[in-house]
């Protein structure tokens, strides 16, 4: 993961990898029984099988996985679980997003703070602004002046990201107040922008 890190940040649009360990105690795992599989197979040890799982801890989960099954003593018995008849899952960390697959839990911190949601504005106004390029036949080469009359919130939420817009659509400037020019929409908010070509 290291290795492509900074691939992997720009094509998923995330900020930060963070790589842990099983033992670091983030992600609580818990084991599910397939129920309908299991019912022939351990009969009237299906109560036992529940209780079971539900008393593991990470290190016999972990021990489970690795191993393949686990077995335990119900009733004079002996009752083995095979990992195909049960899943292995983490739970949801409250304010993430989780998912497991092939013995990787990955979780997204999904909280937008004000910072995240003003650079998202940010890039959707060079997309409007790269959409009028197009449409008003600039060559890709050419330098322009940007005009956009708009809230004051998104005046003051795109304007720690003046430098990045100018960069990404070849501006000189950006002035704010300007009535005319096409109308685009932000995060639902109507907006007059015009580009003019230097």
């Amino acid at each position: 993961l290291e290795s492509i890190q900074s691939l992997l940040l720009a094509e998923v649009n995330v900020k930060a990898l963070e790589v842990i360990t099983p033992d670091a105690g983030v992600f609580v795992k818990k084991v599910k029984p397939n129920f309908k599989a299991l019912g022939p197979k351990v009969g009237r040890h299906m109560k036992a099988v529940k209780a079971y799982f539900e008393g593991m801890d990470s290190a016999a989960i972990d021990a489970f996985e690795g191993q393949g099954y686990v077995e335990f003593e119900d009733q004079g018995q002996t009752v083995r679980v095979d990992l195909a008849d049960a899943e292995v899952v983490t739970e949801d960390i409250p304010g993430m997003l989780v998912a497991t697959s092939d013995g990787l839990t990955v979780a997204l911190d999904a909280a937008l703070t004000d910072a995240l949601r003003n650079e998202g504005l940010a890039r959707e106004m060079v997309n409007r602004l790269q959409n009028l390029r197009k449409s008003t036949g600039l060559d890709v080469t050419d330098r322009i002046d940007v005009h956009i009359n708009g809230s004051d919130s998104l005046e003051l939420g795109i304007s720690p990201f003046i430098a990045y817009i100018k960069d990404e659509v070849l501006a000189d400037s950006i002035s704010f107040g300007s009535n005319a020019g096409e109308i685009v929409e932000i995060e639902g908010e109507k907006i007059n922008v015009s580009i003019l070509k230097k």
